[in-house]
């Protein structure tokens, strides 16, 4: 027996043992908590920033070796930062940052006996609008701001601080009160928008600006703007009624009459 012992231990270094690992599925997605693959971006889903991949990933029988994601048609390599090879976390090592927009993804998981899996997901990125509304360059504050102009050339402006490209985005204005319309503003400048009214009539308008990108509107409401040569507040007009407005011009007349007279009776 000790020679058989013997000569088992020295076969054994002649010949080497080895092992063959039966795998006939790719890897699996980690489903996440809320039941749906720990992946992202996800298909179908709207972001509003996507600045990196990752994948949750796992192989019990050989391992994940590589992980790559390809994203509007640039290649990605993701590398493993939590877990084991076969049940981790993959993640990329440098992504460059979306612009808003629609966007398109594979991701692609093959094991170490090179049967892979791959996820296809279409996104968005959307960053939602807000930026500031001016009349007469005064900004828009509340719509309880009340706003008293002493001319008829009234300009309307929208400043954009975050949100789509200038391209995607509608601004109008619109008013009612001693008249009415509405005017479409022009993107005069990156992020800017305005647009030039001439009124026909004084007194107070009732104004409505809105900036549109498709998807959320930005409303402000300004429901009190004197417009025109208006008298200072706090000011009112003397009321007069038809009697004593004769009663001006009868004053007036008399007064030119006797003026008149005077002047004849010097030139004789």
């Amino acid at each position: 027996m000790l020679l058989i012992g013997i000569t088992m231990l020295f076969a054994g270094y002649m010949v080497p043992m080895f092992t063959v690992t039966l795998d006939t599925t790719p890897p699996l997605w980690i489903i996440a908590s809320d039941g749906a693959v720990a992946i992202f971006p996800r298909n179908g889903e709207v972001y509003q920033k996507v600045d990196k991949v990752q994948a949750g990933v796992n192989d019990p029988e050989s391992g994940v070796d590589t992980v790559v994601a390809k994203v509007d048609g640039t290649m990605y390599s993701l590398h493993r930062q939590l877990g084991t090879d076969y049940a981790g976390a993959w993640t990329t090592d440098a992504f460059t940052p979306l612009s808003t927009g629609q966007h398109t993804m594979t991701l692609t998981a093959t094991n170490k006996n090179g049967l892979s899996t791959t996820y296809t997901a279409t996104f968005a990125i959307y960053t939602s609008l807000q930026g500031k509304w001016y009349v007469n360059d005064i900004e828009i504050t509340d719509p309880a701001q009340i706003i008293r102009l002493t001319t008829y050339t009234i300009t309307f402006k929208f400043v954009k601080t975050q949100g789509v490209p200038d391209n995607q985005i509608t601004c109008t204005a619109e008013w009612s009160g001693p008249e009415a319309g509405t005017i479409t503003l022009t993107n005069t400048a990156t992020n800017t928008w305005t647009g030039t009214k001439i009124f026909t009539k004084g007194g107070t308008y009732t104004i409505t600006l809105k900036a549109n990108d498709g998807t959320n509107v930005i409303t402000m409401n300004i429901f009190g703007v004197d417009i025109g040569e208006l008298p200072p507040e706090g000011f009112e007009l003397p009321q007069v009624n038809m009697l004593q407005i004769f009663g001006l011009a009868s004053t007036g007349i008399g007064l030119l009459l006797i003026f008149t007279d005077k002047t004849r009776a010097k030139k004789r």
